[in-house]
């Protein structure tokens, strides 16, 4: 956010004051749609989240973080395979050259495996081998196939294995600076046969779906254990939890004298908070954005669920964890209240019990139905009931200050400016839009990215920013209606992308072809612009606009003329189209897209054209200065 704020700050000045500048027409309200009660037609349903498959879990946690585990698969095997897949998540640090890890940089305490002791199938030893990748650059042993001789229904697989805890710089492991555990992908996971796995991948790695967990755990006495799943029982270093219609099963073990609890309700939810002490004077804060956020859900008929649980993780863990009801997240050392820094990370963590937990989706696919509406919703949330997000810097990396800074050597500013700048939270996706060199299509699966710009880009940056197009478009009602559809329809069932484009097509009608189109499908820009403005003859005006982009929706064109407005409707479609008009009155300007309904235009600088000399009018130049004065800055820092 650093060497990029200007560049944020000067578009928003450059979009306030072109859309400030003119009366526009107020926007025609959309036709509300009466939800229908899509439960009762079987078209809308995928099949429900299978809760046929059961975990087992027995472990034992040593005092020097080793963990011993027998981990047993149940489920029917109505397709009577005769080869069985599961994800080895923990062999995805076992080295800096697995697909996990390629990138990361991972220290030896970083890393570590899974040691497989045995693996039977109903009882008898099952031979399997390993799934490698064809491309020598990685070296992954992360999907594990097994044979099955069996010729049971229900088929018993046995693990039995050992993995040293490294220090959980990602998924699993322990805190380096206090005596913290997590137990994030800490068992092997079946791979359903219709959703086939090559390999663990740090942009999307699980195929969603519901299971049934058990787990009986030994562990140090001086810890406790952190679990949304039930308790059943729970004595001196040992517990044992039952969770059922869970995607996985998360726990972490806090040290005793580190960690403090609390208890209270919010909006008719119990709610817990395990945190540190330093922590305690955000509590109010917290309690807060859970309380709205809940709040803006149950008004649109989203329902979170009734027990939720805050953990306060360790500063040396770097990633938020969350599983169903359960969530670990960061507050920063220092965090004043213009940061809203714990803030949205609790309503972003929430949204994510709205649109992950719920539902069964293979992220390998449709990651996005989960980051990208989390994020839109997110965004919406914050925006609502804490306004603008105000720009600041760190100083020396965990000392917020408001301001901005232009160049920065080692986390110390060099070049900066003490300033409060304040703007829409959605406008940091769409700075991260601008500057996207590797963009992909909605459509394209996770072993198809392999960078992580391109999977923040296809999984957050380009889904939400479509979504406030569509909200910009056709209002948040319709937006609101669609996914109250989805989550009433499909909650707790297995869904993939084609299920919400179904409700989109349904909602918004005849429309609805060209936007998915061009927003899911398509992996191209929008990039409208006005060519020419020329009076042919005597109050006779030709107005040429061009698709310079491979995307494009409806747009709307405004001519500004001394003493009125002449309004416009293109399709887009055309790589060039010509408007003739008429007027008696003098022509001033045109402007493309005037309500700056489609933000994913890449270039606003070309979408107006002015006839006059009037400094007010040429909006065009006013932006390439501004760009101008960005990419000088960042060339002096780069020579600096």
């Amino acid at each position: 956010m650093k060497n990029r704020l200007l560049k944020l700050i000067l578009l928003f000045v450059a979009v306030s004051l072109i859309s400030g500048y003119f009366t526009y027409r107020e926007i025609q309200q959309e036709s509300t749609i009466l939800a229908d009660s899509l439960t009762t037609n079987l078209h809308y349903r995928q099949n429900q989240s299978n809760s046929n498959f059961n975990y087992s879990i027995f472990a034992e946690i040593d005092s020097t973080s080793n963990l011993k585990a027998k981990c047993i698969f149940r489920f029917i095997n109505n397709e009577k395979l005769k080869k069985i897949s599961f994800l080895l998540p923990m062999n995805g640090l076992k080295s800096n050259s697995t697909h996990f890890a390629i990138d990361k940089q991972l220290s030896a305490a970083e890393m570590t495996f899974i040691n497989i002791h045995k693996i039977s199938i109903n009882g008898i030893s099952a031979k399997y081998h390993y799934l490698i990748d064809s491309n020598l650059v990685y070296f992954d042993s992360t999907v594990i196939e097994l044979n099955n001789n069996s010729l049971s229904d229900t088929l018993n697989v046995e693990f039995t294995y050992s993995i040293k805890l490294p220090f959980a710089k990602y998924f699993i492991g322990k805190a380096s600076d206090l005596d913290f555990l997590v137990l994030k992908n800490w068992y092997p996971i079946y791979i359903r046969n219709s959703h086939r796995q090559k390999y663990f991948t740090q942009f999307a790695s699980l195929d969603l779906y519901n299971s049934n967990f058990s787990a009986q755990i030994k562990y140090p006495s001086s810890l406790i254990p952190i679990t949304s799943a039930k308790v059943i029982s729970d004595k001196k270093g040992g517990i044992i939890v039952n969770q059922n219609n869970s995607h996985e099963l998360l726990l972490f073990f806090a040290e005793k004298e580190e960690f403090q609890f609390s208890q209270s309700e919010i909006k008719n939810r119990e709610i817990k908070f395990y945190y540190q002490k330093k922590d305690e004077n955000y509590l109010e804060r917290i309690s807060t954005a859970i309380e709205k956020t809940i709040g803006f859900y149950d008004s649109l008929g989203l329902t979170l669920p009734n027990k939720l649980t805050f953990v306060s993780l360790p500063r040396t863990i770097s990633e938020n964890f969350s599983s169903k009801s359960l969530i670990g997240f960061h507050i920063p050392l220092f965090s004043p209240i213009f940061t809203k820094e714990p803030e949205f990370q609790i309503i972003t963590e929430l949204s994510k019990q709205i649109f992950r937990e719920q539902f069964s989706i293979n992220e390998n696919y449709d990651k996005w139905l989960i980051s990208g509406l989390s994020e839109y919703y997110s965004n919406r949330i914050f925006s609502n009931y804490y306004g603008k997000i105000s720009q600041y810097f760190n100083l020396f990396g965990y000392l917020p200050l408001e301001g901005e800074v232009f160049y920065s050597y080692n986390e110390i500013p060099i070049i900066y400016r003490f300033r409060n700048y304040e703007f829409e939270p959605y406008l940091n996706n769409l700075n991260e839009l601008y500057d996207a060199k590797n963009r992909v299509s909605l459509k394209k699966s996770a072993y198809e990215i392999f960078n992580k710009d391109s999977f923040r880009y296809q999984t957050i940056i380009k889904p939400s920013l479509s979504l406030k197009v569509v909200e910009n478009y056709f209002g948040k009602k319709k937006i609101d209606s669609i996914t109250r559809s989805y989550f009433i329809n499909y909650r707790n069932s297995t869904v993939s992308s084609d299920n919400y484009l179904y409700l989109f097509k349904k909602y918004i009608g005849i429309q609805s072809d060209v936007f998915i189109e061009n927003l899911y499908y398509i992996n191209s820009n929008f990039d409208f612009s006005i060519l020419e403005l020329n009076e042919i003859r005597p109050n006779f005006y030709n107005l040429v606009v061009s698709r310079n982009g491979g995307s494009f929706l409806p747009v709307e064109i405004n001519v500004y003329t001394e003493n009125d407005t002449l309004n416009f409707s293109w399709n887009g479609n055309d790589e060039i189209k010509h408007f003739f008009f008429e007027t008696n009155y003098k022509v001033i300007g045109a402007e493309i897209d005037p309500m700056k309904k489609n933000i994913l235009d890449i270039n606003i600088s070309n979408n107006s054209i002015s006839t006059s000399n009037n400094f007010t009018t040429p909006f065009s130049f006013a932006i390439h200065w501004f760009f101008w004065v960005q990419n000088s800055l960042m060339f002096l820092g780069l020579l600096g």
